[in-house]
């Protein structure tokens, strides 16, 4: 099939209301077949729908979407997805759901209507938390020309609560084909020129071998999560019945033992009683055997009943684990940082905190202070202050300085970033940090950002206008973070090995006014470690 993409059709602006009706229904069809399926898409944008010559839309590049083999039970909280078409709870590490889906192709049907998407920033992390802190800009402020009714439809996909959202795709697509007018649906006006200008000079797209082969694996990852998930109950199904059965076993043995055991020896005094003309040895042989055997029954007793009351301590040790079980469990009234979160390894810092006694005076790259970076912004997007860069001449850097933010305005959100190895505005890698506990860390190459560590939040951060201290570590190819002595990010990567300067910047949101204070800023030469010098 020859097909180009949505966006490379809307690289020509906005469409008609009758051809954005004719996309949102093909979209909506195969997205609500995948969900049937079990499988959320995650990534639902512009360049992963083809259109073909004749208008007709496919959703393709299922490569990261959560399979789960038929289940209702949508899970998952990986941050997987394109930050300008994600949906608030991706952002926020909660589990992706349909409705997830759902907000993505609102986001594609505003961008389609409107003719650009609603929120723009220069990071990934602007970008995602916009989608999460902002009000949608209404579609009608942009362009006066569009109907109420679908600007109310245009709300309702794009709703921060999945639960205010449609139901479906198809439901969603629905409204807006009422909403439209459904003789506008059957005509189209530019989409054909369009698409066929699009695939014009496309090869033939298919689904690669790696997607299908990345869709099996999960699908194995899955088996096998379920397989674990009920193993522990049937291991202890197995344990309970082998156990209950020995007991049960063991205790007929024992019994039909001593039942033996005992017809024996009344047999045997029988025949001693009987025998009145047998000779007193032989009579006191017999005795004797019997109270031997009427012995060993005694003791056999003795050894059922210390069963029993062993079984009773067992029992009373076991209602007392259980109890001091609950009573560890339960909750108190202790606060605990809720945005500290859970590790998933650990991370193994590069160098240890080096005294400056330590160093060389030639290892003092850049020793500053007293720098102030002031961001304001009245609009709906992010804003930057003029970033201030340093030429050290190397590319194997430690930068440690001392961070505090101040800020006004409704949500006092402001952030920050640090740069190594930036050689211009196209190659750097880059550690941001926001006032609320949250960071990340990316790289852009090329002009082309990608993230090395989604944002998340950490309990190092000392939230609000509390002072903190960031260390940057770039080593040939390894990169880490410290906040206040305490490593948040560690990762490796070798696109950059090169880049001689150093940088700060500071970043503010709608209606802020941010100030960051960088003091003590401290680059270290690091070609060795600087606790063998």
């Amino acid at each position: 099939m020859q097909a180009g993409t949505v966006k490379d059709i809307l690289a020509h602006g906005a469409l008609p209301l009758n051809d954005v009706a004719k996309l949102l229904s093909d979209i909506s069809s195969a997205l609500d077949y995948a969900h049937s399926q079990g499988i959320i898409h995650r990534d639902v944008k512009p360049s992963n729908v083809l259109v073909d010559k004749q208008g007709n839309a496919y959703l393709t590049d299922f490569g990261i979407a959560k399979v789960l083999e038929g289940t209702a039970d949508f899970t998952g909280s990986s941050v997987l997805g394109t930050p300008a078409y994600m949906a608030p709870e991706q952002t926020l590490g909660k589990p992706a759901t349909a409705q997830s889906d759902i907000y993505s192709l609102g986001v594609m049907l505003y961008e389609m209507v409107v003719g650009k998407p609603p929120f723009e920033a220069d990071t990934p992390m602007a970008i995602a938390l916009m989608h999460v802190h902002e009000p949608l800009p209404l579609p009608r402020k942009i362009k006066e020309e569009i109907p109420e009714a679908v600007e109310l439809i245009i709300l309702k996909a794009l709703a921060k609560d999945p639960k205010d959202r449609f139901s479906s795709a198809n439901d969603l697509a629905r409204a807006f084909s009422s909403a439209i007018g459904a003789e506008s649906v059957s005509t189209l006006s530019r989409l054909i020129e369009l698409a066929s200008g699009a695939a014009e000079g496309k090869g033939s797209e298919e689904v690669t071998y790696d997607v299908k082969e990345e869709v099996k694996r999960k699908e194995r990852t899955e088996r096998r999560k379920k397989v674990m998930r009920y193993m522990p109950v049937g291991a202890a199904l197995i344990v309970i019945v082998g156990l209950v059965s020995a007991l049960i076993w063991f205790a007929t043995q024992m019994q039909e033992s001593q039942t033996a055991n005992q017809k024996t020896a009344t047999a045997l005094m029988q025949i001693a009683n009987r025998s009145t003309d047998t000779p007193k040895p032989t009579a006191t042989i017999d005795i004797k055997v019997a109270a031997t055997l009427q012995a060993q029954a005694t003791i056999d007793q003795r050894y059922v009943q210390s069963l029993t009351e062993t079984k009773v301590i067992g029992d009373v040790q076991k209602t007392q684990d259980a109890e001091a079980t609950r009573i560890a469990l339960t909750p108190t009234n202790t606060p605990t940082n809720t945005l500290t979160p859970t590790p998933t390894r650990r991370l193994t810092p590069i160098f240890s905190p080096t005294p400056p006694a330590t160093l060389r005076p030639s290892d003092y790259l850049l020793t500053e202070g007293g720098i102030t970076l002031t961001a304001e912004n009245g609009t709906s997007q992010s804003a930057r202050s003029s970033a201030t860069y340093r030429k050290v001449n190397v590319s194997d850097v430690i930068i440690s300085v001392d961070i505090s933010i101040t800020t006004t305005g409704q949500r006092h959100l402001a952030g920050l970033s640090i740069f190594c190895r930036f050689s211009n505005n196209q190659n750097f890698y880059e550690f941001g940090m926001v006032n609320t506990g949250a960071f990340f860390l990316s790289k852009v190459k090329n002009g082309l950002r990608s993230s090395l560590v989604d944002w998340k939040g950490s309990g190092a951060i000392s939230k609000g206008s509390n002072v903190n201290n960031v260390r940057l570590v770039c080593v040939g190819n390894n990169l880490q973070a410290f906040v206040n002595e305490q490593i948040v990010a560690s990762e490796t990567d070798n696109d950059l090995p090169y880049g001689t300067q150093v940088g700060i910047e500071a970043i503010t949101w709608q209606n802020e006014q941010t100030t960051v204070k960088f003091d003590n800023w401290v680059v270290v030469r690091a070609t060795e470690s600087p606790s063998t010098k």
